[in-house]
């Protein structure tokens, strides 16, 4: 179902019949559509197979038989007005869907959707909303009991339409999680042929809504690879229940109708697409830190951005400006990203260092220290020693490298996460705009006894003198460690009040 790139044309097929050069052609009673130069076989609700209810019953669902005609703008403001400028992404997401064919050629990419937030907050329902637009009826897959071979199938039946898989957790297993990252790139599922002589694949053509109550951030790749948008309305006014009452009225009528009429817009599309999307990055990357911001996510928001640029112009079926939906994007772009921040294999490797000193598994002192540098001689990674002058005093983060790796791995797992390997996740640390270098001598570090104070030993003589371990340490700019990744680790000591003065 969708679009077939096959005949003189192309075109985009229901179940009882297609859109082709931008008019609907039903299907007659056998299945067929006749046209002038070519003819084309849809079975699903052919004489031969009507009785047979154990057949197409998937593709059965994707009928174009509206109960009545519902106006595109009308379909649209509601959903915007429900839904809030998340409404506006998400007509974007469809718009996109169905022409991915064309973008793809363009970008070798496209994002998925993921509408997160906590039950009761419609997401579920916002996802269908867009889906009825496709089929009637639709089947929510349910991802704790849908097979990867499953999900391969429900993407392979669709083209430039849209599946919607329910119920996310960070908890699926790493089939599950690689099958929704290639997506992404297109990617299906891999098999051997019947024959066992060959291996097949199915290619993924339809864009993909993912729904659930986790953020997907199991791989920070996946979590790269979304639009993300977050639900977090649970109660609504009177005004807004019988608003959202109106919605599925119209939803219900099964309004394939504005995917057909939108249909006539391919050529178009197809002409536009290349200078809308040279436009959309243009703006995007003008407005955000390149540097800072990764492309994957600048590309996922620019292809919505130039999905409305191309289509605004033409399609009188677009109730927003310009101006509104670029705005959106760059939010939602700069928002997605903070989350990013918060989420990504370094965010969490800080966060579990920052949790287990508060819980004393890591010591100040013993495996790291900050201290008030003017001058710093490190060695950066694969270059010559350097000396670091410091217009003004600067902290400046002292980390034993091996020792905070074990610990910041042991408060992961207490928490059933998994921190990426030490190679590699000491290769992102090094790689960071925060890192100096490694200190190239060693800094002493006390060894701390259960009660926290400094180790001491008697030498010959009688006289007890601290002990030290000596190690090179990983040298970091302490104030945008904390500021990045929302942490302190400097212990603040006071003298203590008597209790009458604190009274």
């Amino acid at each position: 179902m969708g679009w077939n790139n096959i005949g003189e044309r192309g075109f985009y097929a229901f179940t009882n019949g297609i859109v082709y050069e931008g008019k609907w052609k039903p299907v007659d009673d056998y299945g067929i559509i006749r046209l002038d130069n070519e003819n084309f076989y849809l079975p699903a609700l052919s004489k031969i197979h009507k009785r047979n209810k154990n057949a197409y019953v998937n593709e059965r669902r994707f009928i174009h038989a509206p109960k009545r005609e519902v106006a595109a703008q009308e379909y649209f403001m509601l959903l915007h007005e429900l839904y809030g400028d998340n409404g506006i992404v998400a007509i974007c997401f469809y718009l996109a869907t169905l022409f991915r064919d064309i973008i793809t050629d363009t970008t070798r990419s496209f994002p998925i959707l993921n509408i997160y937030g906590k039950k009761g907050t419609g997401k579920t329902e916002f996802a269908l909303s867009l889906i009825n637009l496709f089929q009637r009826n639709p089947e929510v897959s349910n991802l704790d009991s849908t097979t990867y071979y499953a999900m391969g199938d429900k993407c392979a039946e669709v083209s430039n339409m849209l599946v919607h898989f329910d119920e996310y957790k960070n908890s699926l297993s790493k089939k599950h999680i690689d099958f929704l990252k290639g997506i992404y790139d297109n990617a299906g599922r891999s098999k051997r042929s019947a024959d066992g002589e060959r291996r097949e694949s199915t290619n993924v053509d339809c864009g993909v809504v993912l729904t659930g109550q986790e953020m997907p951030t199991a791989d920070i790749a996946l979590f790269s690879r979304v639009i993300f948008l977050e639900s977090q309305r649970s109660e609504r006014t009177k005004e807004e229940t019988d608003k959202y009452q109106t919605f599925m009225k119209l939803r219900n009528m099964c309004p394939t109708n504005i995917t057909v009429s939108l249909m006539r817009y391919r050529d178009n599309f197809n002409a536009g697409w290349f200078n809308a999307w040279k436009r959309a990055l243009g703006e995007i990357k003008s407005e955000v830190d390149y540097s800072t911001i990764g492309e994957r996510f600048i590309n996922n928001w620019a292809m919505m951005l130039a999905t409305y640029y191309c289509l605004h112009s033409i399609a009188e079926e677009l109730p927003f400006s310009e101006k509104e939906v670029h705005d959106i994007c760059i939010e939602g772009l700069k928002y997605q990203h903070s989350l990013c921040n918060s989420t990504d294999e370094i965010a969490v490797f800080w966060s579990m260092f920052s949790k287990a000193r508060q819980l004393g598994d890591i010591r100040e002192g013993q495996d790291y220290k900050v201290c008030l540098m003017k001058t710093l001689k490190v060695t950066a990674k694969g270059k010559q020693r350097k000396v670091v002058d410091f217009e003004t005093d600067r902290y400046v983060l002292f980390i034993r490298e091996k020792i905070c790796i074990a610990k910041a791995n042991i408060q992961a797992r207490r928490e059933g996460k998994v921190l990426i390997p030490d190679e590699s996740l000491l290769s992102y640390l090094v790689s960071t705009p925060d890192y100096y270098g490694k200190t190239n001598s060693p800094l002493k570090f006390y060894i701390l006894d259960e009660n926290g104070k400094p180790t001491r030993k008697a030498n010959d003589s009688g006289n007890a003198s601290l002990v030290f371990d000596q190690e090179r340490a990983l040298a970091f700019d302490y104030q945008s460690i904390c500021g990045n990744y929302d942490i302190n680790l400097v212990t603040v000591s006071e003298p203590e009040k008597d209790k009458f003065n604190n009274e």
